[in-house]
């Protein structure tokens, strides 16, 4: 009896294989993204609620951007980072993302920075959404099968000779 492994080197060319490697790897990759991005959301807290070793957004006030313009740019709307110190002053930050008045995102690497409690008119905290997670993983999931099933991928389709139109691929006999 064959293994599996060569059943399916002798149904399908090493083209074949390679191709469906490939589609399998982006259909990864997106998988990924959404996971990444589509899993979390920010919900307002209070000013005074802790937030240490925390992701949080923080939108700034108008006299805010002008006191911050020389530390992160002009314009600063929102500021993204992971808290490392909070106390009555303000907050100490990992800066990863600014996003300006006109909406550009700009990336920052962790850089830190610190945010005086006057400069910062909300607050909010970047939670996992679990309803949105099952969502987009059911989804993918669903996607990824109707796309295996729609190519017959894993063989399958009329037998030769049964009569419905001749071969269209190859068959696993035992």
């Amino acid at each position: 009896m064959k293994r599996s492994g060569d059943l399916l080197r002798s149904m399908f060319t090493g083209a074949a294989i390679a191709q469906i490697a490939r589609r399998g790897q982006v259909a990864l990759l997106v998988a990924a993204m959404l996971f990444s991005s589509g899993c979390y959301t920010y919900a307002a807290v209070p000013t005074s609620q802790p937030l240490i070793e925390k992701s949080a957004e923080f939108r700034i006030t108008d006299a805010g951007r002008v006191e911050l313009a020389r530390q992160l740019g002009p314009g600063i709307l929102t500021v993204e980072g992971r808290v490392v110190r909070q106390d009555e002053a303000g907050w100490t930050l990992r800066v990863y993302r600014l996003i300006d008045l006109r909406g550009q995102a700009t990336t920052w690497t962790g850089e830190i920075v610190e945010l005086p409690r006057a400069s910062v008119e909300l607050v909010s905290r970047r939670d996992f959404d679990r309803a949105r997670s099952a969502i987009a993983f059911a989804s993918v999931a669903g996607g990824l099968t109707l796309f295996v099933l729609s190519r017959s991928l894993f063989g399958g389709g009329p037998a030769p000779g049964d009569g419905s139109g001749g071969n269209t691929g190859a068959s696993i006999r035992f």
